[in-house]
C-alpha cells in the first residue's frame, strides 16, 4: 500500500512537469532521456521519493504493529504481544503520535453490529442465530480494537489477530475462532456461547 501511495505521488509530480512542458510548447524535449538520466535534479528527486516512501512504510510498521497507548499488561507479567516495549520503540510512539493528531489506528468496533441481525432480534431463539448474517473476518488484524457491546454473532474470526481487544460484553456467540489470535485480550462478560475456539491463542 505505501508503495502504491508512493508511485502515485511519483507519478502525479512526473505527469504534472509533463503537462506544464506541454502547455509551454517544450514537445522537443520532453523524450530527452539521456538529459534525464545525466541530470542531478532527477536524482535528487529520486532520493527524495526513496525517502517519502521509506518513511511511510517505517509509520505504517509502527501503526500496523503498534501498541495502544492505553493498554497495559494483567499482573506485571512480561507482555506476550511487545506492550511493555521501550517508550522509544516505533510500535510505542507512532499510535501516541497519530492520536494527537486526532487519528485512531486501531479499529472501532464500539455497538458495532459486524454480523447482520434481524429486525427484530431478541437473542433468545436459536433460530435467530441462524439466521444471522455472519461477518466475515477471516484473518483480519484487529488488533487492540475496541469491541465494546460489538454484535459478532457467527462471525468469522479464524486465523484473526485479536491481541489486546477489548470485547467488553461483545456478542460472539457461535463465532468462528480457530487459530485466532487472543493473547492479552480482555473478554469480560463477553458471550461466547457455542463459539469455536480450537487452537485459539487464549494466553494472558
Amino acid at each position: 500500500m505505501d508503495l502504491v501511495l508512493v508511485a502515485s505521488i511519483s507519478a502525479g509530480i512526473l505527469l504534472y512537469k509533463l503537462a506544464v512542458s506541454t502547455l509551454r510548447g517544450h514537445r522537443k524535449n520532453l523524450l530527452s532521456w539521456k538529459r534525464v538520466f545525466t541530470s542531478a535534479r532527477t536524482y535528487a528527486q529520486a532520493a527524495w521519493i526513496a525517502a517519502l516512501g521509506a518513511i511511510f512504510c517505517f509509520l505504517s510498521f509502527g501503526a500496523i504493529e503498534g501498541i495502544h497507548p492505553d493498554f497495559e499488561s494483567a499482573g506485571g507479567e512480561p507482555s506476550l504481544i511487545n506492550a511493555d516495549a521501550s517508550p522509544s520503540d516505533i510500535r510505542k510512539w507512532a499510535p501516541k503520535m497519530f492520536r494527537a493528531i486526532g487519528y485512531n489506528p486501531f479499529a472501532d468496533l464500539r455497538e458495532v453490529d459486524a454480523s447482520t441481525r434481524l429486525q427484530n432480534w431478541k437473542g433468545q431463539e436459536e433460530d435467530e442465530v441462524d439466521m444471522v448474517k455472519r461477518a466475515r473476518l477471516r484473518a483480519a488484524n484487529l488488533r487492540f480494537a475496541d469491541a465494546t457491546r460489538a454484535f459478532l454473532v457467527g462471525a468469522d474470526l479464524a486465523g484473526a489477530n485479536l491481541q489486546g481487544i477489548y470485547l467488553y460484553h461483545a456478542n460472539l456467540r457461535r463465532a468462528d475462532l480457530p487459530w485466532a489470535d487472543l493473547k492479552e485480550s480482555f473478554v469480560y462478560e463477553a458471550d461466547l456461547q457455542g463459539a469455536n475456539l480450537q487452537h485459539a491463542d487464549l494466553r494472558g
